[in-house]
């Protein structure tokens, strides 16, 4: 008889174990469509951030190997070139806190990243400025290095 009581308590634990292991489960689903809805909402942001003038067309002069600051005769001053890189420092700064996820932050952005990453101008506008701080615009070095080693 206690036998009996002791396997019906036991199969019902096994139950209750197993309806808690699916609810886990929904919830574990729940949470990463959560996480990737709030990834993309931040990846439209920034998107509206750098879509607007004057970084769109600063972009497109990265992209297309143009001068950039004006005093090399390019469209821009220092204080656009310097908007565009915050633009990226906060996107590091967003994405070091798990709100978007790498996957996302590869997609949407490597290319601009690495292409301004890789311009001669803007590494020559960081090494002048890098002269008062050597920590200005980490983050956006940090996000160069990961999509560089992410692209190989």
């Amino acid at each position: 008889m206690q036998w009996q009581a002791m396997r019906q308590q036991s199969r019902r634990m096994e139950e209750q174990s197993r309806a808690m292991a699916q609810q886990l489960d929904i919830m574990r689903s729940e949470l990463e469509s959560s996480k990737s809805n709030r990834s993309a909402d931040f990846i439209f942001r920034f998107d509206d951030k750098l879509d607007k003038e004057p970084y769109r067309k600063l972009s497109h002069a990265i992209q297309d190997n143009k001068p950039i600051l004006k005093e090399h005769g390019g469209k821009f001053t220092s204080d656009d070139l310097e908007g565009y890189l915050d633009i990226f420092e906060s996107l590091h700064d967003v994405w070091t806190r798990g709100l978007i996820t790498e996957e996302m932050l590869y997609s949407a952005y490597s290319y601009e990243i690495m292409k301004a990453a890789n311009n001669s101008e803007v590494q020559a506008y960081l090494s002048g400025i890098r002269r008062e701080d050597s920590d200005f615009y980490s983050g956006f070095d940090d996000l160069a290095k990961r999509m560089k080693a992410r692209g190989r």
